[in-house]
């Protein structure tokens, strides 16, 4: 009986952490529900130099706003002009979804890291034209997104949609 004694502190112990640790854990997932509810960033992208020349650089402002209370990463992974960090998504003049140059992702660039104050932005031009073939005279819709973090059904913040023209 005496043995059976001097274990009971370290059982209670045991059960105190077991409870403190389902407890951070039920916290955990909590918070994780929350913030994938919220929307902790907005994207708007823009360009007010449209038209293009066929065959020339085009060029779309992405402009990230910190929309949460808490410094947020922005951080830019730049690889000739443009940051590989989005996900861009154009579509040509009749509708098809374009497919991005197929070294992109291989591409060589640099890292900078970025925190973003709540309720700052941080804009910067992409060279779209780079990842995308726009050659052909049209109207070319574009639309840029984010993933939230690098996890599996992470939330993706998408940008509005703007129309960019190419001329001949």
């Amino acid at each position: 009986m005496r043995e059976s004694r001097s274990l009971f502190p370290f059982r209670c112990m045991y059960v105190v952490s077991v409870g403190i640790v389902l407890t951070m854990m039920t916290m955990d997932s909590h918070w994780a529900n929350a913030q994938s509810s919220a929307k902790p960033f907005s994207l708007t992208i823009s360009t007010d130099l449209s038209p293009f020349k066929a065959g020339s650089n085009v060029f779309v402002r992405v402009t990230e706003t910190n929309t949460s209370d808490a410094v947020i990463n922005c951080s830019v992974r730049d690889t000739n002009g443009i940051d590989l960090s989005f996900d861009y998504s154009v579509w040509d003049p009749s509708g098809q979804r374009l497919e991005p140059r197929r070294d992109a992702e291989d591409s060589f660039g640099s890292m900078r890291v970025c925190r973003l104050k709540p309720r700052a932005s941080f804009s910067g031009e992409q060279l779209i034209s780079w990842l995308y073939n726009m050659n052909m005279p049209g109207q070319y819709r574009v639309q840029v997104s984010r993933t939230l973090s690098d996890e599996p059904g992470a939330l993706v913040i998408k940008s509005n949609t703007i129309v960019v023209d190419v001329s001949r």
